[in-house]
């Protein structure tokens, strides 16, 4: 995958694979676009912790630089107004199953 989007692939490269004409416009892009892969040897809690603190690490530089108060915007808000909405509903359906409602 990130060799097709550093790459892309012109109607020439379709041709000379013997794509048909009518699907080369729908299968052809320029590639030259950013991606990221990440590999780790497990999927565990402190791995998912280093992913996370690379995004928001990667979200407040990016914020920094471009001049964007990363973390202070509306739809940070309304994620936080609702995350409390579902904690709130998390801790209800725990006290019921737990009988201490």
């Amino acid at each position: 995958q990130p060799d097709a989007l550093a790459r892309g692939k012109s109607a020439e490269d379709l041709e000379k694979e013997g794509v048909s004409a009518e699907l080369i416009p729908h299968k052809t892009f320029p590639g030259n676009r950013p991606s990221t892969s990440i590999l780790m040897d497990r999927l565990d809690a402190f791995s998912c912790g280093q992913l996370l603190a690379l995004y928001e690490h990667r979200t407040a530089v990016q914020g920094f630089l471009w001049g964007i108060p990363s973390f202070d915007q509306w739809g940070v808000e309304l994620g936080k107004v609702l995350a409390k909405q579902v904690g709130g509903t998390i801790q209800g359906s725990r006290a019921a199953a737990s009988g201490k409602e």
